[in-house]
C-alpha cells in the first residue's frame, strides 16, 4: 500500500463519499443498479466493502423521511383511534391507518439510520476540523487503509472529488507511468 500525498483521505470534504466504518474518504468501487431511467449508483469502500455516502446528498433525504414519518403518524394515529372508539376495526379507514403507521415506521427507520451515520460524520468532521494540516497529513499516512493508485474510472471519480481534472491527469501520469484512457462505467 502506498500513500498518495496529493490527496488526504482523512481531511473532511462535504462533497466526497465517506466510509463510516473506516472513518475516511477511502477509494471506492462504483456499482450500477437498476435499468433505464431508474439507474442507481452505489459506492462501496475498497477497504471494508461498507456502503459509502456523500454527506451533502444525505441531509435532504433524511429530512424528507422524517417529515413523511411525522405526517404519516399524524394521520394514522387519530384515524385509528377514531375507528377503535367506534368499534369499527374491520373498516377501510382502520386498514388505512395501519398501512400509514407501517409506512411511517419504515420511513422513520430509514431516517434514523441516515441520522445515525450523519451523526458519525459530524463527530468525525468536527474532530478533524480542529486538527492542524500537519496532524491531518500524519493521520492520512498512518491510517490503516491507504488509497492505492489504479487506472480505473472508479479511481478517477474518487480523485476528482479532491482534485481538478488536470491534477487528476497529472496523478495518472505520475503513478500510472503512462497515458490514462478513461473507460465507460
Amino acid at each position: 500500500m502506498q500513500n498518495l500525498p496529493e490527496i488526504n483521505h482523512c481531511s473532511p470534504n462535504l462533497k466526497a463519499y465517506w466510509c463510516a466504518s473506516c472513518k475516511a474518504h477511502n477509494t471506492f468501487d462504483i456499482k450500477r443498479g437498476g435499468s433505464g431511467n431508474n439507474t442507481t449508483w452505489t459506492y462501496h469502500c475498497k477497504a471494508c466493502r461498507f456502503s459509502m455516502f456523500n454527506p451533502t446528498d444525505v441531509s435532504p433525504w433524511k429530512k424528507g423521511f422524517f417529515i413523511f414519518t411525522v405526517l404519516a403518524f399524524l394521520i394514522a394515529i387519530p384515524l385509528g383511534f377514531i375507528c377503535l372508539v367506534k368499534g369499527d376495526t374491520n373498516s377501510n379507514s382502520f386498514g388505512l391507518s395501519l398501512c400509514l403507521a407501517g409506512f411511517g415506521a419504515f420511513a422513520g427507520w430509514i431516517a434514523w439510520m441516515m441520522h445515525k451515520y450523519m451523526r458519525e460524520w459530524n463527530l468525525w468532521h468536527s474532530a478533524q476540523r480542529r486538527k492542524s494540516p500537519e496532524i491531518l497529513a500524519r493521520d492520512s499516512r498512518e491510517h490503516p487503509f491507504q488509497p492505492e493508485y489504479d487506472s480505473s474510472g472508479d479511481f478517477t471519480a474518487w480523485a476528482e472529488q479532491f482534485l481538478a481534472p488536470e491534477e487528476v491527469a497529472q496523478l495518472h501520469g505520475k503513478y500510472g507511468r503512462g497515458m490514462f484512457i478513461p473507460t465507460d462505467q
